[in-house]
């Protein structure tokens, strides 16, 4: 099993330093979780950047539900609210070793960080499919709010961070979706800059993660909020084809036991750059891949096919724009193509809190 309760044959993490979530205060929900010992140079630069003020909103779990309320409260308010459910100790404190050494490596900001959560479900165990389209509206709303009112991005969707929280934890008797793990997550300026990260490694779930982003042999290019609503579409389909929400179970999703998306499975990031690719951008391979879900999902086809048609008219947008762009042609949103809007008008589902200007 891997640290987050997913079992080791999971989809391949380019992350390879991974540190454990970090909780919210009582408005938002979590688990017993603690972080402790560093790996190296590119863990100590990872969990000094985390104590960076505006980091701490990353290390929150949240609760899509709640943001109606929660949100409204400023980044320093939430910070606040969650030292209060958080338990920090230094190194030296530790007394780890490393500060002992003659030359240590400078530990500045270096802390553990021990969080009490509350345990939630996994995507595929909401039961129906119905449910898990609420659940995945759910998240992705809260992924927009945590962008334009928290100014804070994800950066590493992957179907682990895709969480629900019971029925009979809510007040209202229904399943509230949870998005979690912002361990990788990055600050955003109010002109909507991504702030740069100090980690030295790739972050990201090779399945979900965007086709701009899966380059090989070059730095990638800035993690834009486009490129995570392309891993909710890549999300999408992965549950089509390997959740079983009657039984709440996970199909394996090992190559040689899965073929669908076999590409898009394994650590070749060309090969999944291309995989990708021919998906998106010819209707037949489109058609033949579709053709493979599950009759028990296939109520999802509707949702696949309409943001599908999204991403292919930003692309071909895109293509014309790519030498010459027109004026005022916004690479950010492809035009205005990808933007949280569009997605939920792709989804037939109306924002239900809504920040005034468009992302």
């Amino acid at each position: 099993m891997g640290s987050n309760g997913v079992s080791s044959d999971g989809p391949p993490k380019m992350d390879f330093y991974r540190m454990k979530k970090s909780v919210p205060p009582s408005v938002f929900n979590a688990d017993v979780t603690t972080r402790v010992r560093s790996s190296g140079p590119s863990g100590d630069r990872h969990r000094r950047q985390a104590t960076n003020p505006r980091r701490k909103l990353a290390h929150l779990t949240f609760e899509s539900s709640l943001f109606d309320l929660s949100i409204q409260s400023s980044t320093r308010k939430v910070a606040e609210a969650a030292e209060l459910v958080i338990k920090q100790r230094t190194a030296e404190e530790l007394g780890l070793r490393r500060v002992k050494l003659l030359n240590a490596y400078p530990f500045e900001g270096l802390e553990e960080h021990t969080l009490l959560m509350k345990s939630y479900g996994r995507l595929w165990e909401v039961g129906s499919v119905e449910a898990f389209q609420d659940v995945f509206v759910d998240c992705l709303e809260c992924h927009y709010h945590a962008y334009t009112d928290a100014k804070v991005l994800h950066r590493d969707l992957s179907e682990n961070n895709l969480m629900f929280k019971r029925t009979d934890d809510t007040s209202d008797g229904k399943i509230k979706g949870i998005l979690n793990d912002w361990d990788m997550a990055s600050g955003v300026e109010a002109n909507d800059e991504i702030l740069p990260s100090t980690a030295t490694h790739r972050t990201g779930t090779i399945p979900f993660m965007a086709i701009d982003l899966l380059v090989v042999n070059r730095r990638p290019p800035p993690h834009l909020f486009r490129h995570d609503l392309e891993s909710f579409f890549y999300i999408l389909i992965w549950a089509a084809f390997y959740y079983d929400f009657d039984k709440k179970e996970r199909r394996s999703t090992e190559p040689s036991t899965q073929p669908p998306l076999e590409r898009w499975n394994n650590a070749d990031l060309k090969g999944c750059a291309n995989s990708k690719m021919a998906f998106l951008f010819n209707s037949i391979a489109r058609e033949q891949l579709l053709a493979l879900v599950p009759p028990e999902n296939q109520s999802l086809l509707p949702w696949m096919r309409s943001v599908w048609l999204l991403f292919s008219k930003a692309n071909v947008v895109r293509g014309t724009n790519f030498d010459t762009p027109e004026a005022g042609w916004d690479d950010k949103t492809l035009g205005g193509f990808l933007t949280f809007e569009k997605f939920m008008e792709a989804l037939g589902r109306k924002p239900r809190h809504q920040t005034s200007s468009a992302v």
